[in-house]
């Protein structure tokens, strides 16, 4: 029986044909969360918070198509954007882009050991090998029930999941479907009755997961999870009232609420089995008591505002001689007013038949003037090199040649009978001798014809220099 899974992340790109990133510089003035405990110490749990969020609604290949997964994720964007997460987001993600969004998320955030990192996913989902294999469902992958070799072919597995988030140097990570998985992915033991001291859970690294449901569950279309999900992030999960949220106390209020509402879910949640990713906690602040104190850049600095969107999506932006380390579109805030110098490149080179190897871009250059309290977005597309190659180039055209023939007559042979004089032999017997000659005689007059012979076109082979041409 079919498993459908359903989850959403969170994240502030968006996949389809775009793939927004944070510059450096606009990294650098992120928001950094501090929670004073009940002795008034401020304690820094983390230096940067990032979420990524995909939803799959629009199957292409067999599944039923889940409409209230894009309002679900806008959903807990927006709960997750006032716990200071920065966001990126993807919709409807096929296969390869969303190995492709994992791991360009990871890349860019997960290897500052300060960050905390949210996973949430909403889309169908499926269960394999008796429980012991889930699966994302891209909305490109086929229907296992028809076609089980291509589905796992183009499915993202719990595996590769648990890969990414051994490969993580972030202190804290959260993964958060809204789907059905089986428990043996979590490390299950005894879970303290209360969460211990907040300076306990930011010591330790963790990797924890939630899902909505265990294998073989169903899932219904319109989630009870997500508004379970961000009633808790506002407090209600807050259990011992301390004025934080961790992430076990998130998985044990998702726990009991789920199945308050008796649609056959149970929800799982637990840690990585890993003795050196299993210590820590996950750490939300409780919205309701206001424990946060968030230390950002002042709203004065963030009113200029430049977007730039470029192709190809892995160019170099470099803006007023600082490198962007970031792809399309980059969102620059807090920019000075007046004249700023875009310069966008590429390091991909291409080895050229008649020029050898040549960059495969060209470099573009643009000027931009910000004025106050404005935002701009500008789009730039690199001149690709079209390679120079070798063209066959007519030479003379084909064409018709007429000419004149003779043809000669036609002659056959006959045998002619001959009779000699008449001689009297000693008997006195009158006799002629006879014999046959062959005679020569016309049998078709000759005559003149016309001939059509065609003569083939020439050709010549030259070289075509290659040239730039817009990407």
């Amino acid at each position: 029986m079919l498993a459908i899974l359903i989850a959403s992340f969170s994240i502030v790109l968006v996949f389809g044909l775009v793939f927004p990133k944070i510059s450096q510089a606009t990294q650098s003035k992120g928001i950094k969360v501090v929670i004073k405990e009940r002795s008034g110490r401020k304690v820094v749990l983390y230096k940067g918070s990032h979420a990524l969020l995909v939803g799959v609604s629009k199957y292409t290949s067999g599944w039923p198509i889940l409409e209230s997964v894009p309002g679900e994720i806008n959903r807990v964007e927006a709960a997750l954007k006032k716990q200071g997460f920065h966001i990126v987001k993807i919709l409807d993600p096929t296969s390869n882009q969303l190995s492709d969004t994992f791991e360009d998320f990871i890349n860019r955030y997960g290897f500052d050991e300060n960050n905390r990192l949210l996973f949430f996913f909403s889309g169908h989902g499926y269960t394999r090998d008796q429980g012991r294999k889930g699966y994302l469902v891209p909305v490109d992958a086929p229907d296992p029930r028809f076609d089980d070799i291509g589905f796992v072919r183009k499915a993202l597995g719990m595996t590769q999941i648990l890969a990414w988030a051994r490969q993580i140097e972030a202190k804290h990570a959260l993964f958060v479907f809204d789907s059905c998985f089986s428990g043996t992915i979590f490390k299950t033991k005894a879970l303290p009755k209360l969460p211990p001291h907040i300076s306990d859970l930011t010591s330790h690294p963790v990797r924890q997961f939630i899902s909505a449901g265990s294998a073989g569950q169903e899932v219904p279309a319109h989630s009870v999870f997500v508004p379970s999900f961000i009633r808790a992030l506002r407090g209600d999960a807050d259990l011992d009232s301390d004025g934080y949220v961790t992430g076990t106390e998130l998985g044990m209020y998702l726990h009991k609420k789920i199945l308050s509402y008796e649609t056959g879910q149970t929800p799982q949640y637990g840690k990585i089995k890993d003795p050196d990713l299993d210590e820590g906690d996950f750490v939300f602040h409780s919205a309701s008591l206001g424990t946060v104190i968030e230390e950002s850049v002042r709203p004065a600095e963030i009113h200029r505002i430049l977007k730039i969107s470029f192709k190809p999506y892995n160019a170099i932006v470099v803006f007023d001689n600082e490198f962007m380390d970031a792809t399309s579109p980059i969102e620059l805030r807090g920019i000075k007013k007046g004249l700023h110098r875009i310069v966008v490149k590429s390091n991909d080179t291409v080895n050229d038949p008649f020029k050898g190897k040549i960059p495969l871009y060209k470099n573009v250059v643009q000027d931009v003037y910000i004025d106050d309290n404005e935002k701009k977005h500008i789009t730039i597309s690199l001149q690709k090199w079209k390679l120079s190659k070798k063209k066959r180039v007519l030479k003379k055209d084909g064409y018709y040649k007429t000419k004149k023939d003779t043809i000669p007559p036609k002659y056959g042979t006959r045998k002619i009978k001959k009779s000699g004089p008449v001689k009297v032999d000693n008997l006195g017997r009158a006799y002629r001798d006879i014999w046959y000659e062959e005679e020569k005689y016309l049998v078709e007059e000759g005559k003149e014809i016309e001939k059509k012979e065609w003569v083939p076109p020439e050709y010549r082979e030259i070289w075509e220099e290659g040239h730039y041409e817009n990407n």
